[in-house]
């Protein structure tokens, strides 16, 4: 039994190398991967050349087969294919983009870079702009499942992105043979190390680029992207402005702790390391790196600092792959690796004078510098259990600008003496007043009280640092949302897009104009389906939103309020309502758009107002009466007519049952818009009612009541969304006018 189950493992392993030997192409690259996955199990590597062999040897035997038994037609179709071929690409079979020729609307320059899939162009956009772009495609001969499906994946993982630090996905297609392709930011610039040593910049400038590439990692953690292969060549430095700027890049391996970045199979052969040695973390080396997280990322900026303070990683490269897999993870796992001050300690003296002089300081100084707080962040970083390193990569930065700023770092436990370290250099001359004081008084209460008002004080404000970065990241979140219901919405697919805003809250949701989109669009889509409760808690969240001058001069901002205060009366929210109108009252006091004044006059009086609520729309009324030619026109044009109905409910609430009759007869006569008319005749109807004139009074009431009895046959959704409320607003009158008629109270105020 024992022996039948290594039988079966063997046999498995060997499929697995011999699978992975199939995607490479080169000689070459065969042979590396059979000495590094066999190693000295002779055995294991005869297994898998034999049935190398064999595969060379049937897919020659398919080939000839094939050609044997093709007919002169299809053989000539071939020789044409071929022949396209070779006038696409211009040299004999090889489909490899070649220089100069277009892809898209891009042409290509020259060849940048070659990776193991993929090959990048620096490429010419000429519309809609004109620009200088990279280019990646997938190499010829890679584009089978599992590269396409890293391809994607880290054109993917790019678009989720955008930071300032991190290159920008521009475009993406397909070539005309069908081969993916992904345009990028193209940036212009040297390795981190490279430049940080041409510029012979100290170590408060390499800390400083370094605190940016951590902002970077911590917005792609953020985004749900693990970048796997942080390492000084996939972080280039350009200028703007004489300011240098990191930009990251290559996220070919990132992994997703979400959701897959792509609907293709991604698969990582358990025996096969993804990375790069020098700059991994021991659990991306143990089993291909499927048990990572964002703390692998931490591993690899630890090993990136390292670097950069002291030009050497805590492990070589070369010393990881001579070793062998199982050595590189053994050394990975269980070895510590040297202090950075100790690293360069231990390094010759010719070799440490160009590493001091490319940081424009001395050795003693630079051994100074690194002792202490800039190794125990390191080392830190480097921690063996990731459960004991930075938990995020702002974790890290913060402990790096506490260091650059005299404060006391979190990798270390804090001794009394440490913190008296830290005191000292930030608040020298304090310090020495408050010691000659202490030792003139002979007392040493004073330093012990401010330390722990200090501690105290610097407490507070980490709470409310961590406080705001909540706000922040629920920001964040909710911003994600209204991106995605605005896509949604794009593929009318109204009822997700609402259940995604659903539970967005109104005092953390920001204002901006996409937000106040989406949620007008909503608000229209649950009043088309009768979800009132839901249409107004949208609408109010508009009106939230709401946030340019209050003048609103094209009546969109005072529309919302119409939307807003039509739908809670419908739910019976009296309150909520009442609450709206005073918050409107006070927004628009001051307008002077004629439009905004005549919609928040017909907001506030939907229902009988008091005598202090009448005097508070006033000036409105004022403002909405102004732009009339004449108080009451004999042939008003659609928005005059509009205006005069508004200020006939107001001069009803007022009791100038005169005013009232005369500028509801001069609205009618304008019949283009029956939701208006429907509301002159009902408030004709009330003020007729209330000078004893009551069979005309039942005359205009039941004009209206037609009106919006035969509206209100059909869906809100039959005719344009954009009157639904004005109905609502005639049917609300129509109860308070039958009310009135029959001799019944209506609502109380």
């Amino acid at each position: 039994m024992h022996r039948a189950l290594n039988h079966e493992s063997n046999l498995k392993r060997t499929e697995e190398i011999f699978c992975a030997a199939m995607e490479k192409n080169q000689v070459q690259e065969r042979q590396a991967l059979l000495d590094q996955e066999c190693g000295t199990d002779h055995e294991l590597r005869s297994a898998v050349e034999q049935m190398l062999a064999a595969q060379s040897e049937v897919e020659k035997t398919f080939e000839e087969t094939r050609k044997a038994l093709l007919s002169p037609e299809e053989l000539a179709r071939t020789l044409v294919s071929d022949l396209e071929v070779r006038a696409v690409f211009g040299c004999g079979l090889d489909p490899e983009e070649k220089v100069g020729i277009r892809i898209g609307r891009y042409k290509l320059v020259q060849v940048i870079g070659k990776g193991g899939w993929g090959v990048v162009y620096l490429a010419e956009q000429e519309e809609p702009v004109r620009r200088q772009v990279a280019l990646k495609v997938i190499r010829f001969g890679m584009d089978i499942e599992g590269v396409i499906a890293r391809f994607e994946s880290e054109r993917q993982a790019l678009a989720m992105m955008e930071h300032p630090n991190i290159a920008r996905v521009l475009d993406a297609g397909a070539t005309e043979l069908g081969r993916p392709y992904f345009v990028m930011e193209l940036v212009r610039g040297a390795r981190i190390t490279d430049y940080c040593d041409e510029n012979r910049l100290n170590l408060s400038e390499r800390l400083h680029l370094f605190l940016q590439v951590c902002h970077a990692i911590q917005h792609a953690h953020q985004k749900g992207i693990i970048h796997r292969d942080i390492k000084p060549s996939n972080i280039l430095i350009t200028s703007h402005d004489d300011q240098a700027s990191p930009k990251v890049i290559d996220f070919g391996i990132a992994k997703s702790m979400e959701e897959p970045l792509t609907d293709r199979p991604l698969q990582t052969i358990v025996s096969h390391i993804i990375g790069t040695p020098a700059y991994m973390s021991p659990e991306q080396a143990e089993s291909g790196g499927l048990d990572v997280d964002t703390r692998s990322d931490i591993y690899s900026l630890g090993t990136l600092l390292c670097e950069l303070l002291t030009s050497e990683t805590p492990f070589t490269g070369k010393e990881l792959v001579e070793a062998g897999p199982s050595e590189m993870r053994r050394k990975l796992r269980e070895i510590d690796p040297s202090l950075p001050s100790a690293k360069l300690a231990s390094m010759p003296d010719e070799r440490a004078s160009a590493v001091t002089r490319s940081r424009s300081t001395t050795a003693d100084d630079l051994k100074d510098a690194l002792r202490d707080d800039l190794d125990w962040i390191v080392m830190k970083a480097l921690e063996k259990d990731r459960n004991r390193r930075y938990q995020t990569p702002r974790d890290l930065a913060l402990d790096i600008q506490r260091h650059l700023d005299h404060e006391e770092v979190q990798a270390r436990p804090p001794s009394r003496a440490y913190r008296l370290q830290k005191l000292v250099r930030r608040n020298k001359s304090v310090f020495i007043a408050g010691m000659l004081i202490c030792l003139t008084l002979a007392a040493g209460f004073g330093v012990s009280a401010w330390m722990y008002l200090r501690e105290k004080e610097a407490r507070r404000e980490a709470e409310q640092l961590q406080v705001t970065e909540s706000r922040l990241r629920r920001q964040a979140e909710i911003r994600e949302k209204i991106t995605r219901a605005t896509v949604l919405l794009s593929h009318d697919d109204m009822a997700a897009a609402d259940d995604l805003v659903s539970d967005i809250p109104e005092n953390l949701c920001p204002a901006y104009m996409e937000a106040v989109r989406v949620f007008r669009t909503v608000a229209d889509w649950d009043v088309e389906n009768e979800r009132w409760p839901e249409a107004a808690r949208r609408a109010l969240m508009v009106v939230r939103l709401d946030r340019v001058d209050a003048s609103d001069q094209g009546g969109g901002i005072s529309c919302d309020y119409m939307i807003a205060s039509t739908t809670l009366l419908q739910i019976g929210d009296v309150e909520a309502y009442r609450k709206l109108c005073r918050e409107g009252q006070q927004r628009f006091a001051t307008t002077t758009s004629s439009v905004a004044a005549e919609q928040i006059l017909k907001v506030c009086l939907l229902l009988p107002a008091t005598t202090e609520t009448l005097h508070a729309l006033k000036p409105i009324a004022t403002t909405a009466a102004a732009s009339l030619p004449e108080p009451y026109p004999s042939n008003p044009t659609t928005v005059d007519a509009w205006r005069l109905t508004s200020l006939a409910l107001y001069e009803y609430r007022l009791g100038n049952w005169e005013k009232t009759e005369r500028a509801t007869r001069s609205a009618v006569t304008n019949t283009d818009c029956p939701p208006r008319t429907a509301l002159a005749d009902l408030i004709l109807a009330m003020c007729l009612h209330h000078q004893d004139r009551n069979h005309e009074a039942i005359t205009a009431r039941d004009d209206a009541k037609r009106l919006i009895e035969a509206r209100f046959e059909h869906p809100l959704a039959a005719t344009a969304m954009d009157t639904w409320f004005s109905w609502i607003m005639d049917r609300l009158l129509l109860q308070e006018a039958s009310a009135l008629l029959s001799e019944k109270s209506v609502i109380p105020d």
